[in-house]
């Protein structure tokens, strides 16, 4: 079986990969050592503690979600140390969204902009993928940031709580010519 998106996608010291069943307690404690830094912007903390046996189910919807070709929801790590999770997900036949997310200790140190630019490549290597959006909490000033300084352009919603960013394919390779592109490794299961 071949998925559109890979396992894991490896820049330098981070790496970037699918949550598997060895992850649930690290996650468990990364989350709940940071639920109130996680709980203004991310909605899904609001359900969180969450038991081992409901995240387990989540990752397995998490690998069907990935089999399916829908997108894929991974962990982030710097130097094998658990620092937060994010995800592609393919909403429309030819546009993307990603998100990310980290430990209060994981902030200010780059991550967020290096994870958000190895989901933008990964997404822009789907043949038909044309934009990429990213979306936050109006408030969130450090995901817009993130967003801007990889290029997004900022673009109207509906609701005024809302912020959402995107960049086009052809913006996105025309900035990127002179970078060096991470490494991905696909594999299946």
């Amino acid at each position: 079986m071949t998925t559109l998106l890979p396992s894991r996608i490896i820049d330098h010291d981070l790496t970037i990969q699918r949550w598997t069943a060895t992850d649930v307690d690290p996650m468990e404690a990364l989350v709940t050592e940071n639920l109130d830094h996680l709980r203004p912007w991310m909605a899904w903390a609001a359900h969180e503690p969450i038991t081992s046996q409901q995240r387990r189910q989540l990752f397995s919807r998490w690998d069907r979600y990935w089999k399916a070709d829908k997108g894929a929801v991974y962990s982030v790590r710097v130097d094998d140390e658990l620092v937060g999770g994010c995800a592609i997900h393919l909403q429309t036949s030819d546009g993307a969204e990603i998100g990310y997310w980290l430990g209060h200790n994981a902030t200010g140190r780059g991550i967020a902009t290096r994870t958000a630019r190895a989901l933008t490549d990964e997404a822009f290597r789907l043949d038909d993928i044309d934009f990429v959006q990213i979306s936050h909490e109006h408030s969130n000033t450090r995901s817009g940031a993130v967003a801007e300084r990889l290029g997004y352009t900022r673009v109207p919603t509906l609701s005024p709580g809302d912020t959402r960013w995107r960049v086009d394919r052809s913006r996105w390779f025309s900035r990127r010519d002179n970078e060096s592109v991470p490494r991905s490794e696909r594999r299946c299961g």
